[in-house]
């Protein structure tokens, strides 16, 4: 289907925008409160006699509360993505309807295999899942933007910035999805590597600021001199400085 045949929302793409962002916000922030569903109690609560025995079974939750801190966490990412492409979103078409709701619907499902993953991180079904999870979401999300920047959704852009948020929305899928064959040599490793996700999105943003102060410094390098006086030009001599001063023509000789 080429862009012509895909509809823009109509004349008041602004409203659809704006009802855009509140259903995702919506469904990202229910997302997060399901997370901790997954947080109960010890069962054998009743039968414990000391704080040992309490401080035992936490300690056997400590798996699903990492689990949970990390969900939170990719989801909060996510949601920055989110925003940075739907803050400057001037209209939308059916398209990205579409791929939102693929990503809401991924981020949706993220609470059942982050508790699979507090319970069996050792497992590479469990992480698999998990990886395959974000890896959808990171996917749609990247998509949103590509597709956003093609038809002209979104305010216009230098190319090292629109080549700078791609890469950053390019980072968190492909590291999902490297995780996944990892996960069947070492499950506990893959879900590690997770946690990279921060320092290589600060590495990518810094190398392209550092790339465009390069070439701003370059581009005012090459700058053409300002249009005055010559550094060579000779300066005028007293003699046409006084000639220059005095009237010509009749008045001149009067």
């Amino acid at each position: 289907m080429t862009d012509q045949h895909i509809p823009d929302l109509g004349a008041g793409g602004g409203r659809e925008v704006e009802r855009l962002i509140f259903f995702s916000d919506a469904v990202m922030a229910i997302a997060m409160t399901l997370l901790v569903i997954d947080l109960k109690l010890p069962e054998s609560l009743g039968a414990m006699t000391s704080d040992a025995d309490l401080r035992a079974a936490l300690d056997g939750l400590g798996p699903r509360f990492l689990s949970v801190l990390l969900s939170f966490a990719v989801i909060a990412i996510w949601w920055n993505g989110h925003n940075r492409i739907f803050r400057n979103l001037e209209r939308a078409d059916g398209a990205l309807v579409v791929l939102n709701l693929v990503f809401l619907g991924a981020i949706a499902f993220l609470p059942f295999p982050t508790a699979l993953i507090g319970r069996y991180v050792d497992r590479p079904s469990a992480v698999v899942l998990y990886a395959a999870t974000n890896l959808v979401a990171g996917s749609a999300l990247l998509a949103m933007r590509w597709h956003a920047d093609r038809r002209g959704f979104v305010e216009v852009e230098s190319g090292i910035e629109r080549r700078r948020r791609l890469a950053t929305a390019a980072i968190a899928p492909i590291a999902f999805g490297l995780t996944i064959p990892m996960a069947f040599v070492d499950a506990s490793l893959a879900a590690l590597a997770w946690m990279l996700l921060v320092p290589a999105g600060i590495a990518v943003r810094w190398w392209f600021e550092r790339a465009e102060r390069r070439g701003t410094a370059a581009a005012a390098e090459r700058a053409p001199a300002p249009a005055s006086v010559s550094r060579g030009a000779a300066a005028p001599s007293p003699a046409d400085v006084q000639g220059s001063g005095r009237p010509s023509g009749p008045a001149g000789s009067a």
